[in-house]
C-alpha cells in the first residue's frame, strides 16, 4: 500500500531577520532665516521697541521652530549659517569663530553677534533665565547648540533660540549704538543613531 505524503511533512522552518535602520526627519515650518530687532536708546528709554520689561529690560531673542520625527534617538545641532555673497534682498549674516556664535547683519552692514541654543522638551525644557535678561538658554548658550531627543514615541517640537550678543545695558549705555533690524540664518541638522 502506498503512503501519501501530507502537506505537514513538507514544512520547513526559516528564520528571517528584519533590521530597521534609524530614520529621522526635520521640518522647519518657518524656515531658517531670523531677524533680531535692536531698539535705539531713545526707543528703549521711552518704553517702545522690541524689548521686554521685567526685573530688568532685555532684548528679545529670535526663534526658529522645528519638529523632529522618526524612529530613533536623534542629535539636533544648530550652527550659524554662513553667507559668502549677500543676496539681492540684503545681507543675511555670517558665521564666525569655531563655536555656535554668529554675526547677523543690518541693512547698513553693521554686525550684531549672537548665540544659539536649542530648547527641546526632553533636554530640560529650558525657559527664560531666572534673571529675566532675555536669554532662554541660561548663562552659557554657546554650549547648548546640540541636544539629543528620542523620536520613537512620536514627533517632538523644539526651538532654536537666537540670542543677541548685546544686552539692553549695552544699548542704554551707548556701548552698542547701532539700532535696527539684523538678519541672519541658522543651519539646523539632525543625525539619527542606533541604540
Amino acid at each position: 500500500m502506498a503512503q501519501r505524503a501530507s502537506a505537514a511533512d513538507d514544512t520547513a522552518k526559516i528564520n528571517i531577520s528584519i533590521r530597521v535602520t534609524p530614520i529621522a526627519q526635520l521640518e522647519l515650518p518657518e524656515g531658517t532665516v531670523f531677524e533680531l530687532h535692536i531698539p535705539s536708546r531713545a526707543q528703549g528709554l521711552e518704553g517702545s521697541g522690541p524689548f521686554t520689561r521685567g526685573p530688568a529690560p532685555h532684548l528679545d531673542s529670535a526663534q526658529v521652530p522645528f519638529t523632529v520625527s522618526g524612529n530613533a534617538r536623534v542629535t539636533v545641532s544648530a550652527a550659524p549659517g554662513a553667507v559668502l555673497d549677500a543676496p539681492p534682498e540684503g545681507p543675511v549674516g555670517r558665521a564666525s569663530g569655531t563655536g555656535p556664535t554668529g554675526k547677523a547683519l543690518s541693512d547698513t552692514g553693521a554686525e550684531l553677534p549672537y548665540y544659539l541654543c536649542i530648547e527641546l522638551p526632553e533636554s530640560g525644557g529650558r525657559g527664560p533665565s531666572s534673571a529675566g535678561l532675555g536669554n532662554p538658554c541660561g548663562t552659557n548658550p554657546g554650549h547648548q547648540a546640540t541636544s539629543r531627543v528620542d523620536t520613537a514615541q512620536g514627533p517632538i517640537s523644539g526651538v532654536v533660540h537666537v540670542v543677541p550678543g548685546v544686552m539692553w545695558g549695552d544699548v542704554a549705555s551707548r556701548s552698542f549704538d547701532n539700532p535696527g533690524i539684523y538678519r541672519g540664518e541658522v543651519q539646523v541638522t539632525i543625525t539619527a543613531r542606533e541604540e
